[in-house]
């Protein structure tokens, strides 16, 4: 029993770590369409966040610490990872 508890812990470890490294696709949030570009709630550089989420990610934004907003800006999309906002068992469309 301790070794599956041991291997276990190594599995969700090791997705963890890879998980952080894939470049997420943009998908539509229980909520409507709001996404966050990798990283944006460390940047000190709102407008270079906000302006990856617009041309991904679509028309508004949402930083995890603050509120909803539309966003009229330009920005490269090989720029732009966003997080993936789901929750287990939600169905999603990607964009």
């Amino acid at each position: 029993m301790k070794v599956l508890y041991i291997l276990f812990v190594i599995f969700l470890l090791l997705q963890i770590v890879f998980s952080a490294t894939v470049k997420k696709e943009c998908k539509q949030d229980s909520a409507g369409d709001y996404y966050v570009p990798q990283g944006c709630k460390d940047s000190k550089d709102r407008n270079k966040c906000d302006r990856l989420c617009k041309e991904v990610c679509g028309s508004k934004v949402k930083d995890l610490w603050s509120i909803c907003g539309d966003k009229l800006l330009e920005v490269d999309k090989d720029d732009c990872y966003c997080i993936d906002l789901t929750f287990p068992g939600e169905e999603t469309d990607v964009k």
